[in-house]
């Protein structure tokens, strides 16, 4: 069983479980090695071979006794420090080649590896010690990247939603006399911890109701089919805020003159300069950790990021600020975890039916008739929220501007649980005309999609994993 607790990264992001076990950013590798030796504990119980990639050296030392293969990636095959460990293991190590596809230095780490050395290590009491290694046989190569061509990364431009158009590249390319490569590899950003954390609260809540339910979950790789796709279940919403994460400011206000705020929201851009217009709000993408990483760099004097995604993820709470209402209003359905089913899954629509919130269900029902209106996607400045008061009432704020956030429009509303469509409808027919002006004066060149399909607009808070029971 291949059980990596590290992560090789080309430039900077999460490194693995054992440098960041609670996944906050605290970097507790003492717990991290500690939980991944136990965790290897357990499977020798259960006579499961174990297979890791040796990264950290140092790591090596505390888990040698029970590992069954070892790996030396393409990134460290060269180093001596690798080579000397490898000298010294009990177990089969395979190195890969270059990352230009050289073969040479694998070859060359073996007849390393082969032989005896003297080198600086650990001994059993944790002390620096020096080794004399006998010599591992037992290596052989690892070929990569001539099998199996990965579409993403730098073939991808490090965008995935360029794998598409890699993968109908290389399909042109291939012919008979390519028989070395047997397949692409394309990768989904839904299996991120956010995702998985999503889908197994779904799972846990199904779970609760049919306990003798067996459930898998299965990472979506396409997004071509929601057509034949209908909504099955929107669970009870969490905290739908946005929030100011940072090491040093616990606001907006405190924040330096100038200072550099990382999001790629227009939604949060265009309030935020209307709070603060000399701030310098610059694009951030990618998941919650690689976000935070780049805080944790530097490179942003602070970010900002929905609160239910850092209470799911377990980030320190010291980190970040949640923002009032009248400071930021959130986007459609933030904080709601919404769950799609297959047109005509009438066994699947009779589970979900009971882990849905009505509450929350009739909220995201009218924030999304007033965007559905006004506008579709995350690529324009609206924000929009809507919450039950005394069990019968619904109250809707919604707030749209210019995308340099020097015009800003507030609108709020209540009336009857009731009489929640017809007050959507009000809330949008007062932006209608006026929204338009200001899109089209602050962005030239600019198109306002003004009616879309359903399956488009709750894309923004879809998980993207399918349920299926037996």
């Amino acid at each position: 069983m291949r059980v990596y607790y590290e992560k090789p990264r080309t430039s900077l992001s999460w490194k693995g479980y054992i440098y960041d076990p609670n996944l906050n950013g605290l970097y507790n590798i003492e717990l991290g090695l500690r939980n991944v030796r136990n965790l290897f504990l357990k499977l020798i119980k259960i006579q499961q071979p174990i297979a890791i990639e040796i990264l950290n050296p140092l790591f090596s030392y505390y888990f040698n006794d029970l590992i069954s293969w070892s790996s030396i990636g393409a990134r460290t095959v060269s180093s001596q420090i690798h080579r000397e460990i490898a000298s010294n293991l009990s177990n089969p190590v395979g190195f890969k080649n270059s990352l230009d596809g050289n073969i040479n230095n694998a070859f060359n780490a073996m007849l390393s590896a082969a032989s005896t050395h003297k080198f600086l290590g650990i001994n059993q009491n944790g002390k620096i010690c020096t080794i004399t290694s006998s010599g591992n046989i037992d290596s052989h190569i690892i070929l990569r990247g001539a099998i199996m061509i990965d579409c993403n990364h730098s073939n991808s431009d490090k965008n995935d939603k360029n794998q598409i158009h890699v993968a109908e590249s290389i399909l042109r390319y291939l012919s008979d006399n390519h028989q070395l490569i047997i397949g692409l590899m394309l990768e989904t950003t839904r299996t991120s911890p956010l995702a998985i954390w999503q889908a197994n609260y779904v799972k846990k809540q199904l779970l609760c109701y049919y306990p003798y339910l067996s459930i898998k979950l299965l990472p979506i790789i396409t997004s071509g089919d929601f057509n034949i796709r209908r909504i099955a279940a929107i669970c009870k919403r969490d905290d739908p805020r946005d929030a100011i994460v940072s090491k040093f400011y616990t606001d907006i206000y405190s924040l330096p003159k100038k200072a550099i705020i990382g999001t790629s929201s227009v939604r949060r851009k265009f309030q935020l300069l209307a709070l603060r217009p000399d701030l310098s709000v610059h694009p951030l993408r990618g998941n919650i950790h690689s976000r935070l990483n780049k805080l944790y760099q530097r490179d942003f004097h602070a970010i900002i990021l929905a609160v239910a995604a850092l209470k799911r993820l377990n980030i320190n709470k010291k980190l970040y600020t949640p923002l009032t209402f009248s400071n930021m209003i959130p986007a459609m359905g933030q904080g709601a975890i919404m769950v799609q089913c297959r047109l005509k899954d009438s066994k699947i629509l009779d589970l979900m039916h009971t882990i849905n919130d009505k509450e929350t269900e009739i909220c995201i029902n009218s924030e999304r008739t007033i965007i559905s209106h006004l506008a579709t996607g995350c690529h324009i400045p609206i924000g929009v929220y809507a919450k039950i008061e005394q069990k019968n009432q619904i109250f809707i704020q919604t707030v749209v501007g210019s995308f340099n956030g020097s015009k800003v429009i507030r609108s709020e509303g209540k009336s009857d649980i009731k009489q929640a469509k017809t007050l959507s409808h009000k809330q949008y027919a007062n932006f209608n005309y006026t929204t338009t002006s200001i899109w089209r004066k602050s962005r030239k060149n600019f198109t306002i999609v003004w009616k879309k399909s359903m399956a488009s607009t709750i894309n923004i808070f879809y998980t993207r994993q399918r349920f299926t029971s037996s």
